[in-house]
């Protein structure tokens, strides 16, 4: 259920703004696969350890297996055409 007080626009803004703040702090990792490998497990684990706190194992396991998993060709997508964008 949705809390109505619930601000769709506020909470949009919010995450895309840790998203800026998070790539800004994180490119400086993405200059080869190592990097990359290291940074993503990090992030991973991280995100994992968050979820600990407020979701039990099962849901973070079917959180993992389904909506993550079924995200990651649009994910894959969306950043290839950022990093294949040119400036014009």
């Amino acid at each position: 259920m949705i809390d109505d007080d619930f601000d769709f626009k506020k909470s949009d803004r919010q995450m895309f703004d840790f998203s800026t703040k998070l790539w800004k702090m994180v490119t400086p990792y993405t200059e080869n696969k190592e990097d990359v490998m290291m940074a993503s497990a990090v992030l991973l684990k991280t995100a994992v350890q968050m979820y600990t706190v407020v979701m039990s194992d099962e849901d973070i396991a079917g959180l993992l297996s389904h909506e993550v998993c079924e995200s990651i060709p649009e994910l894959r997508s969306t950043l290839q055409k950022q990093l294949t964008r040119t400036v014009h």
